[in-house]
Formats: structure tokens, sequence, C-alpha cells
């Protein structure tokens, strides 16, 4: 298949996608009660891998339709909400695992900055010394005149 015979495959196939697209809109906004359905499918219950598995409803919806038109009922209980959780208790000063485990923390803290302040200043003195080095390098090339520049 030469290039241009290519080329005209490729843009059949863009236009039968552009086509099939412009189809699923058309269907979409024909039934929109359809799509939604489609879109809140249940896996548990079509059987298919790729719906999404939703949750049962915690209790009862709160209002029910009739068999009456433009009827509906409300169920009301009080106005009464769900209770709060109970908080649960703050950390007291009095809590002996927590202190030790917070002096424990501490210090290992500490001893890690201290460590890492020691390597700190291990590197930086072996840094002077490489610069040293170099330094003396350059004078030595420049007095034996190996280095023109």
């Amino acid at each position: 298949m030469d290039r241009l015979e290519r080329i005209a495959e490729l843009k059949r196939q863009a236009d039968q996608g552009r086509e099939r697209i412009r189809q699923r809109e058309e269907e979409r906004e024909r039934n929109p009660n359809a799509m939604q359905e489609h879109l809140l499918a249940d896996a548990r219950i079509t059987k298919n891998p790729t719906d999404y598995c939703f949750s049962d409803p915690i209790g009862e919806l709160p209002v029910s339709k009739t068999d009456e038109p433009a009827i509906i009922y409300r169920r009301y209980d009080g106005n009464a909400s769900a209770p709060a959780p109970e908080p649960e208790p703050e950390p007291s000063d009095d809590d002996d695992e927590f202190a030790d485990a917070f002096d424990r923390f501490s210090e290992a803290t500490a001893d890690a900055l201290v460590d890492d302040a020691r390597r700190i200043a291990e590197l930086e003195r072996a840094n002077a010394e490489l610069k040293g080095r170099v330094d003396m390098l350059v004078e030595l090339i420049g007095q034996k005149k190996l280095w023109k520049p």
C-alpha cells in the first residue's frame, strides 16, 4: 500500500469514527433517560464488568409516591437528625506512654541532626583541601609553562 492509499484509508476510518460519535450523540439527545440508566448501571445487576458498582442506599427514601397523580408523601420523624458521634478523648499531659514516645523521637531527631552536622563539616573540610590542591596544581603548571593561554 503506497502512501496516498494509506492516507485515504486513514481519512475514511476517521470519517467513520466521527459518524459513530455523531450517531451516539443523537441517540443521547433523543433518549436522555436511557443514557442516564446506562451511566448509572450497576455491575452487580447487569453482570457487565464495564459498569460501576454502587452501594446499597442507606435507609429508606424520605418521600414516597402514590398512585394518585401529583401527590407525594414525606415521612416526618420530628425533624430528628442522626446523633453526633461522641468525641474521642483528647490526649492528656498525664499520658506517660505518649511522653516517652515523644522523648525518644526528640532524642533520635537531635542525634540525626548532630550526625548530619558532623558529616557536613567533614565534607566541607575535604572540599577545602581539594580546592587547595587544585590551586597548587594550577600554580605548578603556570611555572613550568606547560600551559599556554
